[in-house]
């Protein structure tokens, strides 16, 4: 190597080393220190840090810490309304549910504490009951055939939602 350096391996995420942040540095690591309707890019671009800050270890491609730019946020939607699109919705943690706008998923998570309150009854969309903890969907049976027993149905299709039980 170079210099005598000794080259480490590195594995993407695995911690490396400290390093203190520059309190005047430019663009961001975390969203914090954006202003507000801005978010951090940071985790996108994953650029080296600002010279001083820290060094990717030698060899390894993965920076010790992502920098970016604020950059304006993106209008998650709105937390219901009517889809048109065939798209599935974005996988969203748990107390989120997926943002809606001009009839199809945005690919944002909205926290449920920023939703206006909608009765489970009247929420009309399948995937958006089923992001509610706190409703059920409940389904038509099609082409069925009952017995006293119970029903056989072919197929089911959402039918409506109500609040869980």
């Amino acid at each position: 190597t170079p210099d005598g350096l000794v080259e480490q391996p590195c594995t993407p995420g695995a911690f490396v080393s400290c390093h203190n942040e520059p309190q005047a540095a430019p663009g961001c690591y975390t969203d914090a220190e954006c202003d507000a309707g801005s978010t951090c890019n940071a985790f996108e671009i994953c650029l080296p840090p600002p010279s001083g800050n820290g060094d990717a270890c030698v060899g390894c491609q993965v920076p010790v810490a992502c920098y970016g730019y604020c950059v304006p946020s993106v209008d998650p939607g709105e937390c219901d309304g009517p889809l048109g699109c065939l798209v599935d919705p974005p996988i969203c943690p748990d107390g989120t549910t997926p943002g809606i706008a001009n009839g199809c998923w945005t690919g944002s998570c909205i926290d449920l504490s920023e939703c206006p309150a909608t009765a489970c009854a009247d929420i009309a969309g399948e995937a958006m009951c089923i992001a509610r903890s706190d409703c059920s969907p409940f389904y038509a049976g099609v082409d069925c055939s009952c017995t006293p027993d119970g029903c056989d149905c072919s197929d089911w299709s959402y039918d409506s939602c109500s609040d869980a039980q």
